[in-house]
C-alpha cells in the first residue's frame, strides 16, 4: 500500500472517530434533559397527589364539622320539645329531629367516603415519594456517570486530534487538499476506499478503464460516480 494511501487512510479513520465522539458527545444534554423530566415528572405526581389528600382531608373535615354542627341543632329541638304546649308542635319538632338524624347519616356516609379515599391517596402518596427518592438517586448517579463521559470525551477527542494533525502532516497537501474537498460534500461515508475487483466499494459501480489503470498504478484518482478517492491494496 502506498505511503499516501496509509497515511490518508488513517486521517480517515481519526475523522470518523472526531464525528463519532461528537455525536455521543451530543447526546449527553439530551440524557441530562431526559433525567430531568423524569425527576420533573415524579415531582409533579407527588404535588397532585400531595393536593389531592389535602382536599380529601379537608372535605372530610368539613363533614365532621357539619355533623356537630346538626348535632347540636338536635340537642337545641329537644331542649325546645321540652316546652312544646301543643301535641302537633311538639310532632313537629320530633319530625325535624328526625330529618336531622337522617341528614347527619348521609353527611357521615360522605364522611367515610372521604376517609376512605384519603387512606388510599396516603397510600399512592407514600409510593409516590418513595419514586421520587429513588429518581433523585438515580438522576444525581446518572448526571455524574455523564460529567464524566463527557470529560472522557473531551479528552479523548484532544488526543484524536493530536493525532490526526501528525498524520495529516505526512500526507501531500494536494491529496488532503482534495480529501478534505470530498469529505465536507458529505460526513456520512468513507471518502477514500479501495477498489473491489474494478468496482468502487463505496457505489458498487464499474470503474471506468482509465480511472482503473491510474488506481493499479497508486496514483490519485477518483470515483467518476460517487467521488470517492480510489486506491488498490495490492499496489505498494
Amino acid at each position: 500500500m502506498k505511503n499516501w494511501v496509509a497515511h490518508l487512510i488513517t486521517v480517515q479513520n481519526l475523522d470518523m472517530r472526531l464525528a463519532a465522539l461528537e455525536t455521543k458527545y451530543r447526546t449527553i444534554p439530551l440524557e441530562k434533559a431526559r433525567l430531568k423530566e423524569e425527576y420533573r415528572a415524579v415531582g409533579e405526581k407527588v404535588l397532585a397527589l400531595t393536593e389531592k389528600l389535602h382536599k380529601q382531608e379537608a372535605l372530610a373535615k368539613e363533614k365532621e364539622e357539619a355533623v356537630k354542627a346538626l348535632e347540636g341543632k338536635i340537642e337545641k329541638i329537644r331542649i325546645q320539645s321540652a316546652t312544646a304546649r301543643k301535641n302537633s308542635e311538639y310532632q313537629a319538632l320530633m319530625n325535624e329531629i328526625a330529618s336531622t338524624h337522617a341528614k347527619i347519616s348521609d353527611i357521615e356516609t360522605e364522611q367515610l367516603c372521604a376517609i376512605d379515599a384519603a387512606e388510599e391517596t396516603k397510600k399512592a402518596l407514600a409510593l409516590a415519594e418513595e419514586e421520587k427518592r429513588a429518581a433523585e438517586r438515580t438522576a444525581r448517579t446518572e448526571l455524574q456517570d455523564l460529567a464524566e463521559t463527557a470529560e472522557q470525551i473531551k479528552q479523548e477527542a484532544l488526543e484524536v486530534k493530536k493525532q490526526r494533525r501528525e498524520f495529516a502532516g505526512l500526507c501531500e497537501p494536494s491529496v488532503l487538499e482534495l480529501y478534505t474537498r470530498i469529505r465536507e460534500k458529505d460526513r456520512t461515508r468513507k471518502w477514500i476506499v479501495p477498489l473491489n475487483n474494478g468496482n468502487c466499494s463505496n457505489c458498487a459501480l464499474k470503474i471506468i478503464p482509465q480511472t482503473l489503470t491510474e488506481a493499479k498504478k497508486g496514483q490519485v484518482t477518483t470515483c467518476d460516480n460517487c467521488g470517492c478517492i480510489l486506491y488498490d491494496p495490492s499496489v505498494s
